[in-house]
């Protein structure tokens, strides 16, 4: 049940408990979170055009692989919702069944927008 304070409120993109363990593992250092959320934006949005791409190719092996990435790389930025999206998606590629797969590619893609705001909302920039 929701609080008060964010009774009809969006769930935030980013964990912050996650991005605290970052701070903690780059010592406070601003560059360090800059470089891992610049790396987790670069690879995140080639993954996606590689996701887009293996299933029009019905390329399972790729589709899944493709979204397994983007699911650890999500959960390395606390980006839970994305994770979880992105597993849904490797489930779907490992078993076959992707009726769906698309317009779930399509709501990993609206949450990638969100989550590359917030975290660059959180490094100033």
């Amino acid at each position: 049940m929701e609080t008060p304070d964010h009774a009809g409120q969006e769930k935030p993109a980013v964990d912050a408990a996650a991005i605290e363990r970052l701070r903690d593992i780059g010592d406070g250092d601003m560059a360090f979170l800059k470089d891992v959320f610049s790396a987790f934006e670069s690879d995140t949005a080639q993954r996606l055009v590689a996701m887009r791409q293996t299933l029009a190719a019905g390329d399972l092996t790729g589709l899944k692989r493709a979204a397994h990435t983007v699911k650890g790389s999500s959960l390395n930025v606390g980006a839970s919702n994305l994770a979880s999206s992105s597993l849904q998606l490797e489930q779907m590629a490992g078993s076959g069944k992707l009726e769906g797969a698309a317009e779930l590619i399509g709501r990993i893609e609206e949450e990638f927008k969100r989550v590359t705001v917030e975290l660059r909302n959180i490094v100033g920039g």
